[in-house]
């Protein structure tokens, strides 16, 4: 595989499917469990498929001012002050030196079926195998998972298109599953059409 060749993610790639059966729903990540963490930690390259979920190290400007100084999550810089967290993501695209994440939202257990139509539009959701109570709130078909997770995400989780992160190789991801084929060939049909509908939208103006 050529290294600008995006692999699909598939039942064949050990990194995921060495992972334990699928647990009761919403239960949440051990992350201070050093054996899980070092089990499924990457930080190469070929270390990772294309639709594998992962979780990692993230950063942006804080939004939210219920986050007081003094929470462990808050960061004071020159700049004022960050969100620090571990965050869920799908990955779209691996480059040479990094990759392309999508980040997954469960909007503190709401989901988004209160968002207006418009913000809604910008998600996909995200289907956990045999949930037969999955309601989808996005005008998208769901993303599915593919078999196992080692934690399960949300109901209410969904996947922000319109917000493209980075994250390096060497960033501390760890593996925790991947989605279908078929979802991540809709995820990725859907990201363009999207770009290319706000690009030409912003261009008109």
């Amino acid at each position: 595989m050529g290294i600008h060749e995006p692999s699909l993610p598939n039942g064949k790639n050990t990194s995921v499917n060495r992972m334990g059966a699928l647990q009761a729903p919403r239960i949440t990540c051990k992350f201070s469990q050093a054996s899980a963490v070092t089990q499924n930690l990457r930080s190469g390259y070929h270390d990772f498929d294309v639709g594998a979920i992962i979780n990692a190290p993230h950063f942006e400007p804080l939004s939210d001012p219920k986050i007081a100084q003094g929470d462990p999550s808050r960061t004071e810089s020159t700049l004022g002050p960050i969100i620090t967290k571990k965050r869920f993501m799908i990955v779209l695209a691996k480059l040479p030196d990094h990759m392309i994440a999508l980040p997954i939202f469960s909007h503190g257990d709401r989901g988004i079926g209160h968002k207006p139509a418009n913000v809604r539009a910008q998600y996909m959701g995200l289907k956990m195998p045999g949930n037969r109570e999955f309601k989808n709130d996005t005008p998208y078909p769901p993303l599915e998972i593919d078999g196992a997770v080692t934690c399960n995400l949300r109901d209410t989780s969904n996947v922000n298109i319109m917000y493209p992160i980075t994250v390096g190789y060497d960033n501390r991801a760890v593996i925790h599953g991947s989605i279908t084929i078929d979802s991540y060939a809709e995820m990725v049909e859907t990201f363009q059409k999207m770009l290319s509908n706000v690009v030409e939208l912003n261009t008109n103006k």
